[in-house]
Formats: C-alpha cells, sequence, structure tokens
C-alpha cells in the first residue's frame, strides 16, 4: 500500500513537472512570436514608413534630387551638407563676411606651412585653408571660416557648391556643410594629419544661420531633408557626427540690403516636428546645450554651445559611452551585463545619474531605457537557462556535478522562494547575474506569472 502511494506521488510530481514545462515552453513562445512581431513592426516603421513620412520637399521640391554628403577625393561619403544659400557670388561673399566669416585661403605649400605653424607655435591665422571636398565632380567654389580659439586648431568653417539646377527665382543656389574643427589629429581611415570635426553637425548648421539672421542678410528661411536623421554617421575622415538630418536653406537679400524685422521662417510639417522630438531623446545627450544656445566662459571670454560640447569633462568609460550614445549605450549595457558581462551595473545606474544631475540625460527616456535594458537581460538570461543551461545539466551530469536530483530539488526550492529571489536578488551584486540564469535552468514560470493549476 505505501509503494503504491509513493507511485502515486511520483506521478503527481511528474504530471504537475510536465504541466509546468508544458506551460512554460508555450510562453516562451509567445514571447518569441511577440519579438518576431516587434521586429517586423520596428524594421516596417524605421525603414518604410517613418522614412517616407519625414522626408519633406515642399518648399523646394528640386532639393528631392540633390546630393545628401560630400565626398573625398577617392569619393568616400564625408561631411553630410547641411546648409544652403540663396543668392549670387558677390551676395555670398558679402552676407558671410558681414556675418563675421572669412574666405579661407587656398592650400598651397606656404599656406600648408602656415597652418601647420599656427597649429604647433599656437598662433592665430584667420583665414587659413581648409581641405577639399567634392560634389558634382569638382572641389568646393567658397570657403569661409571663423576663429574659435587663438590657433587654426579649433574654428568654425563652411564650403559651398554653386549650382544653378537648384536656383531659386533665377538666383543661384550653393549647398554648403557647415562643421567645426575641434582639434588636429590622425585621420581614422588614411593615417593622414587632419582636423577632426565636432560630432554635433545641427549646432554648426544652426549657428551659421543665427550670424547671418543678426547681420540682417536673410529674408526667408525654410528647410528640407538632407541626409536624414543620423546618430552614428561617419565622415570621411572617419570622425563621427549625429545630426536631425536637416538642410537648412537661407535666401540672402538681394544686393545685400540690411533688413530690419527677422525673416520669414516656413515651418515643417508636423510629422517632421515630431520625428525632431524623437530625435532629440536619442541624439548625443549634450546636443541639448546647442538646441538653447547657453554660452558658458573659458577664461572670461565666451564660447559658444558647439565649442560648449566638445569640452565636455573626461571622465569615466561610462560617462564617455553614456554620452557619446546616450539612452542606447544605458540600454545595452545594462543588458549585456545582467546576462554575464562583467560589467557593474551600480557605476553604469550612478554615471546616468550624475549626467541626470547635469542635464545632460533626460529623465523618462533614461527611465525607459534601464527597466526595458534590465527587463530584456533578465529574460535573455532566462531563456539561456532555459535551453541551453538545463540541457547542459540534464545530459553531462558527471562533467557539471550537478545530478538530477539536485537539479529537482532547486526545481522545488525556486517553486517556493524563486519569485522573491528573483525581486529582491537584482539588488544584490553578483546575485543579480545568477538568478534569471538558475531560474531558467530549474524550470520556474516564465515572467514570475502563477503557475496554472
Amino acid at each position: 500500500m505505501l509503494d503504491t502511494n509513493a507511485q502515486d506521488d511520483v506521478k503527481s510530481d511528474n504530471h504537475g513537472a510536465d504541466r509546468r514545462s508544458v506551460w512554460a515552453w508555450r510562453r516562451i513562445r509567445q514571447g518569441l512570436s511577440v519579438f518576431a512581431v516587434f521586429v517586423l513592426a520596428y524594421v516596417l516603421l524605421a525603414y518604410i514608413v517613418l522614412p517616407a513620412l519625414w522626408r519633406h520637399y515642399e518648399h523646394h521640391p528640386a532639393m528631392l534630387t540633390a546630393p545628401k554628403t560630400t565626398v573625398t577625393r577617392e569619393g568616400t561619403p564625408s561631411d553630410p551638407l547641411n546648409v544652403g544659400l540663396v543668392g549670387e557670388r558677390s551676395e555670398i561673399l558679402n552676407a558671410m563676411l558681414a556675418a563675421g566669416w572669412l574666405p579661407a585661403d587656398p592650400v598651397t605649400l606656404r599656406t600648408s606651412v602656415d597652418i601647420a605653424a599656427g597649429v604647433l607655435l599656437h598662433r592665430p591665422y584667420e583665414e587659413a585653408p581648409v581641405s577639399n571636398l567634392y560634389l558634382w565632380g569638382r572641389r568646393q567654389d567658397l570657403a569661409f571660416e571663423q576663429p574659435a580659439g587663438h590657433s587654426p586648431k579649433t574654428r568654425h568653417h563652411v564650403r559651398f557648391w554653386q549650382s544653378e539646377e537648384f536656383g531659386i527665382s533665377g538666383r543661384s543656389f550653393w549647398l554648403g556643410a557647415a562643421t567645426f574643427d575641434r582639434g588636429v589629429g590622425i585621420s581614422h581611415l588614411t593615417g593622414q594629419i587632419t582636423h577632426h570635426i565636432s560630432p554635433d553637425m545641427d549646432a554648426e548648421r544652426d549657428k551659421l544661420v543665427d550670424d547671418l539672421q543678426r547681420a540682417g542678410q536673410l529674408v526667408q528661411i525654410f528647410q528640407v531633408t538632407g541626409v536624414g536623421a543620423t546618430l552614428t554617421g561617419r565622415n570621411g575622415g572617419g570622425d563621427w557626427y549625429y545630426t536631425d538630418g536637416e538642410l537648412t536653406v537661407e535666401v540672402v537679400a538681394v544686393d545685400n540690403a540690411v533688413q530690419a524685422n527677422p525673416p520669414a521662417e516656413l515651418p515643417n510639417p508636423d510629422v517632421v516636428k515630431f520625428k525632431d522630438r524623437i530625435y532629440g531623446w536619442f541624439r548625443h545627450p549634450s546636443a541639448s546645450q546647442s538646441d538653447q544656445r547657453k554660452e558658458t566662459t573659458d577664461g572670461g571670454k565666451p564660447i559658444n554651445a558647439s565649442q560648449a560640447v566638445q569640452r565636455h569633462p573626461n571622465g569615466s568609460t561610462f560617462e564617455c559611452w553614456l554620452s557619446a550614445y546616450g539612452y542606447v549605450a544605458l540600454f545595452v549595457l545594462l543588458m549585456v551585463g545582467i546576462v554575464g558581462l562583467p560589467i557593474p551595473d551600480e557605476t553604469l545606474l550612478s554615471t546616468a545619474g550624475v549626467l541626470l544631475y547635469r542635464g545632460e540625460l533626460d529623465p523618462i527616456p533614461t527611465f525607459i531605457a534601464a527597466v526595458v535594458g534590465s527587463w530584456c537581460g533578465i529574460t535573455l538570461s532566462y531563456i539561456i537557462g532555459r535551453t541551453v543551461g538545463y540541457s547542459l545539466f540534464t545530459k553531462y551530469p558527471r562533467l557539471t556535478h550537478v545530478t538530477p536530483e539536485r537539479l529537482e530539488k532547486v526545481h522545488r526550492w525556486f517553486d517556493r522562494v524563486g519569485k522573491w529571489l528573483l525581486t529582491f536578488g537584482y539588488f544584490l551584486p553578483g546575485l543579480r547575474h545568477l538568478t534569471a540564469l538558475v531560474a531558467g535552468t530549474s524550470k520556474l514560470q516564465l515572467l514570475m506569472i502563477e503557475k496554472p493549476t
């Protein structure tokens, strides 16, 4: 009689284990299905629907076929085209001079020696040459710069290419790329000595617009789609850049007649404004300083926002990564850290808190990235334990020193306290990396849902 009862208990336990296993696998399949739908929806939105909605040329339809980036002499895509001026050559020259921008000297042996001496000896060269970039098979037609320090190592500069095809009302169109040189170094791609640019393309574009507007040289401003929203672009020297992807067109006053009133600004479509808000969440966190055009000081002398972005203090590796990649870095680092890589989550979140305090991260996106990254890490760790870990322990008990009896004991223990262990174990260093993995190995039900009766 006792043997019969014992056999019934064993059968009941096995039946319960089978039911839990079937239920858990059903949950995993449901989760994978939801994940597949999410990936498909993301691909459709990110690569088809949203680009079609956010591409706009209502103020200048001819720009639909315009190039989006410059290229190097070798044909490598380089700086994005982010500005355009409408006017004749003399009007462009006068407008830029009035705005405080100087024509760059041509590249010759003498000017090359002068700029090298200026960088090495830290002495000014306000009309230093700029390197050649190409559009329509030719180098820039005009180049201007504005000093941003005591040597040509740091400067604002812009290159323009003239086009009659995209002209407005019989006036020439000048397609340009405005960037900020933050220093001199070695090209990441060619090894040549070159200037390295600031990653914030929009700050320099907006600065040029502001300078021309303050000089009273503009009668109209509008935007069309340029290179498109970009978070991890690379120019011809391998320098990283990010941009909202808009190209700002400025119509210069005829004969440079100084305008007493601000220029007319043609609005972007509402869907493009919505895109800019979304982009603002994921771009370089410090770029919000550029939008507000805040000024800081350097030895008592004012510096503009693009310089302030580049003078972000050197900190820990996490600070550099979060400053460079923002919420995406926070999400990825938390996820892979929980899965098992040696990443100190406490230090990572503390660094995010510091950047929040500085105003370089926004609270809501930071919270979302942290929660979703942690959830994805826990789920992935569980799935690894459920699939790989369980099979490893059951097939190779001698190798792993985990017998079926020990595995069943852990399973029963997790049935009793696993939910609480996963909830509170996350806050204990080291334990958080094991709880989800062990829960998957012991076949604890996915997502901490009560097991069915």
